[in-house]
């Protein structure tokens, strides 16, 4: 049985990390595209219109990292923690909202600057960051006997 902490040599399927890249790719045209037809809507559809957005990029950027990790060749069985696969999938969907609000919905409040712009991209990078770590928190390695 293997110590913890004992290392694992490893290998990437490259298909699989390519096809990681392309759902990273399409989630953020979704999430932009669906963005873009929030600016002219007006109540419950400027809702619905964020919404969608928020789950196209919070949904792309968990399926960007379980796909990359499906991608990993090792001499080990994955396992993951129900509860934190949800939670992190909760967290990217819930960080990408408040990035599109500041994006989208605080563009005139912000005329002028570019503090709207660094605020989002901060908050994503927050949305990307707390979904890796909590996906990472998900996952358990059983060495292969």
């Amino acid at each position: 049985m293997s110590q913890i902490g004992t290392p694992l040599v490893g290998s990437y399927d490259y298909g699989e990390v390519a096809r990681s890249i392309l759902i990273s790719i399409a989630a953020s045209y979704a999430a932009l595209d669906l963005g873009g037809r929030i600016t002219p809507a007006r109540g419950r559809a400027r809702a619905t219109w964020m919404i969608g957005g928020a789950i196209a990029m919070g949904s792309g950027i968990a399926a960007m990292h379980y796909v990359g990790m499906a991608a990993m060749r090792l001499a080990a069985t994955t396992r993951f923690d129900p509860l934190f696969v949800a939670l992190s999938v909760v967290l990217a969907i819930l960080f990408s909202r408040i990035a599109l609000m500041f994006t989208f919905d605080y563009r005139e409040d912000f005329r002028g600057t570019t503090l709207a712009k660094v605020i989002s991209v901060a908050v994503m990078r927050g949305a990307i960051s707390l979904m890796h770590y909590t996906g990472k928190a998900a996952a358990s390695f059983v060495a292969k006997t």
